[in-house]
């Protein structure tokens, strides 16, 4: 365990142990290590600006910055708040691609590695260096490599840590390739604060037999956060942690998202029909959501308005093939539209009916079990309803 060479002044730690009693009292951190750590790192040294969405969920989002020298007392409330802070966006899209994560989520999170002195570990997505400075704070500098996509934010990264007196081993890159340094990381822990869609081969090669891999698993429909134990042998098994678990994607493109070709915007309708499934239930039951993103691959979800202001959830595929119902609120809600050549909402439905004849579990029930030819994710059981995930970049 080190020490930041410069502790919270007097004006950090109102914020600092008001946030660390909110993680301890909600039960998100319990171990001595990680209180130790919430109280001695003040996240507003590593959030120094944010972005307020201002738009609504169904148009395109503009951003309103908010910093300590313009709005100091909602962005010094909002950073010792149990917040995700977007810092960074996509200039396309306008969707965020870094934020400071939900400290809730990232203590649950660190919790869950069961991290012990010694062990060394890979930081994926070193964002604004927060959790990486909790991280130093409980191994010491030099057990903690780090990498992000981003070179600026990696930097900005750096910078912030330094003024905090920690000094880990940063790198830039893409983090599903794995640390830089070759095959031999020898990691006994690695955490992912971003999303995958399965879980890259050179995570297992960089891992000892027996470390803990935590990672967000998932894709547009819906993700989770897993908990891995890998077994050795490119092998590994593990299941989903309880809560909220929206963490970012993982990108190759430094400064945004990799555009991929999409479905007609509004394509030619091919039939209509009643629907027991409404948009309601494919937005706010997060498990069954989960669950129909490892079915339905490659399947976007995207939210928008037509031409006569009415608001409409549509999953699509590259294919052509596309289904759209009325948003929660809207008229004729119990009705689906769609087109081209899969029948993407009879295929949401049968993961409806799986998830709801078993019981319409939460994630714990949902395991995973990967060997070096196949990854799958499982319900209740290896022998019960089973999705394969894609195959990994070697």
């Amino acid at each position: 365990m080190s020490s930041p060479l410069h502790p919270p002044q007097a004006q950090d730690r109102a914020g600092v142990y008001r946030l660390a009693t909110h993680l301890i009292q909600g039960r998100h951190v319990q171990m001595p290590a990680w209180i130790a750590a919430v109280k001695a790192v003040p996240r507003q040294h590593f959030v120094p600006a944010y972005l307020t969405r201002c738009t609504g969920r169904f148009d395109v989002p503009s951003w309103e910055p908010f910093d300590a020298e313009t709005h100091r007392p909602t962005w010094l409330a909002n950073v010792y708040s149990d917040r995700a802070l977007v810092v960074e966006t996509d200039p396309l899209s306008g969707e965020p691609t870094c934020t400071s994560t939900m400290p809730s989520v990232s203590a649950r999170m660190l919790e869950e590695s069961y991290l012990s002195d010694g062990h060394r570990i890979l930081e994926i997505g070193t964002g604004t260096g927060y959790p990486t400075a909790l991280l130093c704070h409980r191994l010491g500098d030099g057990r903690v490599c780090s990498m992000d996509i981003n070179p600026a934010r990696a930097v900005s990264a750096t910078r912030h840590l330094a003024a905090c007196g920690y000094r880990p081993q940063l790198a830039t890159g893409d983090g599903r390739k794995g640390w830089p340094d070759g095959d031999g990381g020898g990691f006994e822990r690695l955490i992912s604060w971003c999303s995958v869609t399965t879980i890259p081969a050179a995570w297992l090669r960089q891992t000892h037999p027996k470390a803990v891999i935590l990672t967000g698993l998932g894709n547009s429909l819906g993700s989770g956060i897993c908990r891995l134990t890998h077994t050795g042998n490119g092998t590994a098994s593990g299941g989903f942690l309880p809560g909220p678990g929206a963490l970012l994607p993982a990108r190759s493109n430094a400064t945004g998202y990799d555009v991929r070709p999409k479905a007609p915007y509004l394509p030619p309708t091919e039939g209509i029909r009643e629907s027991p499934l409404t948009a309601a239930d494919l937005l706010h039951r997060d498990t069954f959501r989960l669950l129909a993103g490892f079915a339905l691959t490659d399947v976007a979800l995207v939210q928008h308005r037509d031409a006569n202001g009415g608001a409409h959830v549509q999953l699509q595929h590259p294919d052509g093939s596309w289904a759209r119902t009325p948003a929660p609120g809207e008229p004729d809600t119990g009705y689906v539209t769609w087109g081209g050549p899969r029948q993407l909402w009879d295929e949401l439905e049968t993961v409806w009916a799986t998830w709801r004849h078993h019981g319409q579990p939460g994630p714990h029930p949902i395991g995973i079990s990967i060997t070096p030819d196949r990854q799958r994710v499982w319900l209740h059981s290896p022998l019960g309803p089973s999705w394969t995930l894609p195959t990994p970049t070697p």
